[in-house]
């Protein structure tokens, strides 16, 4: 009798156990029903989601779940968990600055991120999934963004980036001496020069394939630091910032604008009409991981002979 008793109460808990379980699935598909866009470019599932993270230049965040939507008009995801139909982030195309996969495909998890500026504030999201999935991932995002943020994710790796860093724009006076500006931190990403405020608010962004004639000038005004110098192809414009360390500022910036000059590797593939409706995952990842650590075949170096200037300037297009 005591056995029959436990018997009943294993299958009692095993009956509560299943039938909650069926009651939250029911719940969670019903809910993922609801959140679903119409007329999806990409989407999760209930069995096959992303894992999200949202950050900003210089600060961290962990890992969720969530649901990851592309339509026409936004990328969206919303938490997996129940209880909560705030979405994580919701961009529209026109927000969105770029993004990149820096890494290569690789079997198991690949990872993909999107910056965005989404009402005044430089937003990173990062997204994880598998491999295949990534493939749809990206497919989708290049039907949505324009063909300049296309182009910028298809240059050379290893993408260029800086964390942000206290900079000032500087000018010269009439005395030559050099006048500074507000603080604001400048950040590097691979396909702009963005400048922000203490709370990750643009100030200003600056399109690295307009940047030209980059130098780096020691300050002689100053015991430590230097400037970073440039011309904007658009404008005529000359902008002058200090920064503690110019040298490398200076070359990453001219490196990063370098490449967002070179035909993109893909487009060197192409040889029939067939093969331009090729994505990037369909030629050989390798050619897109060029070992360019030293910058040999990207920058020359200009030597102005006066032992206070170094300056970098992207070679001239052939």
């Amino acid at each position: 009798m005591e056995d029959l008793l436990w018997a009943m109460i294993v299958i009692s808990l095993t009956a509560v156990v299943i039938f909650l379980g069926i009651q939250n699935h029911n719940a969670v598909s019903a809910r993922y029903r609801r959140l679903r866009p119409r007329h999806t470019l990409f989407e999760d599932n209930l069995y096959n989601y992303s894992a999200i993270k949202i950050a900003s230049p210089a600060t961290k965040a962990t890992w969720q779940n969530g649901f990851l939507f592309i339509t026409s008009k936004q990328v969206v995801a919303y938490p997996k968990k129940l209880g909560n139909d705030t979405p994580l982030f919701d961009i529209a195309p026109h927000q969105i600055e770029g993004f990149w996969r820096p890494t290569k495909y690789e079997e198991g998890d690949n990872t993909l991120e999107l910056h965005g500026n989404v009402d005044g504030k430089w937003t990173i999201i990062r997204a994880k999934m598998s491999k295949t999935r990534m493939f749809a991932l990206v497919r989708a995002l290049k039907q949505i963004v324009s063909e300049d943020i296309t182009r910028a994710y298809r240059q050379r790796r290893p993408y260029i980036y800086r964390e942000p860093e206290t900079a000032q724009l500087a000018k010269q006076n009439i005395h030559g001496a050099w006048e500074l500006e507000a603080p604001f931190r400048l950040y590097l990403m691979p396909s702009a020069l963005v400048f922000l405020d203490e709370i990750n608010g643009v100030e200003r962004m600056i399109p690295l394939r307009d940047i030209l004639k980059i130098a780096a000038l020691r300050r002689l005004d100053a015991e430590k630091g230097g400037l970073v110098r440039f011309s904007l192809a658009s404008t005529g414009e000359t902008v002058a910032i200090t920064v503690e360390d110019y040298e490398a500022w200076g070359k990453a910036i001219a490196i990063a604008a370098r490449r967002t000059l070179e035909e993109p590797l893909i487009q060197k593939q192409k040889k029939s009409k067939e093969s331009e409706e090729m994505d990037d995952y369909e030629i050989a990842d390798s050619h897109f991981f060029e070992d360019d650590a030293h910058g040999e075949n990207l920058i020359e170096l200009d030597d102005w002979h006066d032992g206070e200037i170094i300056a970098w300037q992207p070679k001239a297009q052939s």
